[in-house]
């Protein structure tokens, strides 16, 4: 039996595939525990997963998360704790965290880690430790690569914009590199070599991408530690058991809206939405999240139907198209469904994921300040009524219905924690892992 500890910031989109792997490995007869913030205990408890309550880092990113999804319109440079560099909150109280995980690792007597790519005390907690650790991967890949443009921008791999990205990449380094000094701090306090690029810093072990080559851009030089294992998703998440009126729904085609856990400040976006489908021939479901009132759309239009949450997984099966921030899990949950969308980035990973969808002709990407009501309103007309939209969403769809994410996951950790050792693929191997291919 392995004892297989997981790391994560407490956010929900970093948090949900990690439950799919984790009670996989748990219902095998493995031990599984989370190191995450207490905010997150009851998402856990829902999916009958063990949380070391010890582990209290994460409250200045907490308060970070509240702020941006109160006040959506604040700079991120004047955010709590960010200073200069807008990701600075990432790092905040890095020392304790991981003393904290130091900790448990002395308690709980973990194999290996399984550490968010967003969760800095992980790597340096286990490097620290000499343990084994795997890198979770809940976003577009952000590995750079030769072929492709400065990560984060949402440039067209097809457009070679020389100036664009030689200054997106200036941007990216700043980025990438803003929490170098305070983890260099910590990690010289362990006598651990210094690194660059401390944002997204990547197991030399194993990397969980849940994608597959049908979606993310082809990387003649992606590291062979990374494996596409396709989407990882719980049926026991905060949003399964939602309450929802299913005789709302009619035969007109479904409409989901929906703008993320954080960024779901902007009513105007909402409002703009559901102005759009007033009078047309489909039906919309909005989710406006735990920070709006669904009564103050009280006089939404009659096709429209308001709520703060819904249960996807059982809603995409009656749903035709998808307006939304383009949010990692949002996106993977859609095209896992066979689901056109229509993105409005709204920050982190958003612009990266909206051109992937449009390079992969499985919808279109929209500026929703830029954008009038009629011209949004036509956009929704055309995942409707277009076929390619849906037939490209169909093809990703078979192709990630071929990937078991949650059992290809705990197959390679697994794997790790017997060899202790990094699994590379060879050279002449794709990255995608299907079901059935690790014995």
């Amino acid at each position: 039996m392995a004892r297989i500890l997981f790391g994560s910031i407490p956010a929900a989109g970093h948090l949900n595939p990690l439950i799919a792997i984790a009670q996989r490995l748990q219902q095998a007869g493995h031990a599984v525990a989370f190191a995450c913030h207490p905010q997150m205990a009851p998402t856990l408890e829902k999916a009958g997963l063990p949380l070391l309550t010890s582990f209290l880092w994460g409250e200045p990113l907490l308060d970070t998360l509240e702020t941006i999804a109160r006040q959506p319109s604040r700079q991120t440079f004047d955010l709590p704790g960010a200073g200069r560099v807008p990701t600075r909150f990432f790092f905040a109280d890095l020392a304790r965290g991981v003393e904290q995980l130091l900790e448990l690792f002395q308690s709980w007597q973990p194999d290996l880690l399984v550490s968010d790519l967003l969760f800095p005390p992980g790597a340096i907690a286990a490097e620290a430790a000499h343990l084994p650790y795997a890198t979770s991967c809940p976003m577009v890949l952000p590995i750079p690569s030769k072929a492709l443009p400065p990560f984060s921008f949402g440039f067209s791999p097809r457009e070679r914009l020389g100036w664009a990205w030689h200054f997106g990449n200036i941007i990216l380094n700043r980025l990438v590199t803003s929490g170098d000094k305070i983890v260099n701090r910590v990690r010289q306090r362990y006598r651990l070599s210094p690194i660059r690029g401390s944002l997204f810093y990547v197991s030399p072990y194993l990397v969980l991408a849940y994608t597959t080559e049908a979606f993310e851009y082809p990387r003649p030089d992606l590291p062979p530690q990374v494996h596409y294992v396709g989407p990882s998703i719980s049926q026991q998440r905060d949003d399964t058991d939602a309450p929802f009126p299913w005789n709302w729904l009619g035969e007109k085609p479904t409409v989901y809206a929906t703008f993320g856990t954080i960024k779901t400040g902007r009513r105007h976006w909402f409002d703009k939405v559901m102005e759009a489908s007033q009078g047309q021939p489909w039906q919309m479901v909005v989710s406006v999240g735990r920070h709006q009132d669904p009564a103050q759309w009280a006089g939404a239009p009659a096709n429209v139907l308001v709520r703060n949450f819904v249960p996807h997984s059982t809603l995409f099966r009656r749903v035709q198209a998808i307006v939304s921030h383009g949010g990692s899990n949002t996106t993977t949950e859609a095209l896992a469904a066979g689901i056109p969308m229509a993105i409005t980035p709204a920050g982190a990973d958003n612009s990266e994921v909206a051109q992937r969808v449009v390079e992969a002709g499985a919808g279109l990407r929209f500026d929703m300040e830029r954008t009038s009501v009629l011209a949004l309103r036509e956009i929704i007309r055309r995942l409707l009524q277009e076929p390619a939209f849906r037939e490209n969403a169909q093809r990703i769809a078979q192709d990630y219905a071929r990937c078991d994410g949650p059992g290809a996951s705990a197959a390679l950790l697994l794997r790790l924690a017997e060899t202790r050792a990094p699994l590379l693929r060879p050279a002449d191997r794709r990255p995608t892992v299907y079901a059935g291919e690790i014995a």
